[in-house]
């Protein structure tokens, strides 16, 4: 059985030493690290990202330029990435340059996923625009050679199913 840890919420915990977490998850036996990453962002466009999106991505996500380095630092430890959170305000247009990024990064040659958050709707035209995005991002990344799966962030969300339902199937659910 693999075993792997979602890097989500461990941040904080991971900066404060990174050498002791590698250290400390490789013996523990993990292998797989799921990431979550956003693209490089200039100061000037820095300040016009949505607050809330800035502050979550300044305490649990890379941007690709910390990837490249914190990829580099675990290869003594065999990690693997097969599966990726991208952490984008807007999936359908920032997935693709994104993925032309991690495509550029050779530690990454065992990443099979991109993973993204399925929001909660209230009506049927959120539905389906949420589904018109998931497809033209499943249709960039599986021109990458990945799959597009999405994750339910919400208990007992009506969303997840509805959405999956209207990607037909070119969108896949996370295991």
């Amino acid at each position: 059985m693999r075993f792997g840890m979602q890097m989500y919420g461990m941040n904080q915990t991971f900066l404060k030493d990174r050498q002791a977490f590698y250290e400390r998850i490789s013996k523990a036996g993990i292998r797989y690290l799921e990431l979550c990453v956003m693209l490089d962002v200039d100061p000037v466009a820095s300040e016009q990202l949505d607050p809330a999106f800035k502050a979550e991505a300044e305490e649990h996500v890379w941007t690709v330029t910390q990837l490249k380095t914190y990829l580099k630092e675990m290869e003594p430890y065999g990690f693997k990435v097969d599966s990726l959170h991208p952490f984008l305000q807007n999936v359908a247009e920032e997935l693709p340059l994104l993925i032309s990024q991690l495509r550029a990064i050779d530690q990454l040659s065992d990443l099979r996923q991109l993973i993204v958050s399925c929001p909660v709707y209230q009506n049927e035209e959120q539905f389906r625009g949420e589904a018109e995005k998931l497809l033209k991002a499943a249709k960039a990344a599986e021109e990458a050679g990945y799959q597009r799966r999405s994750h339910n962030s919400h208990a007992a969300s009506p969303t997840y199913e509805k959405i999956l339902d209207m990607c037909g199937g070119k969108v896949l659910a996370q295991p």
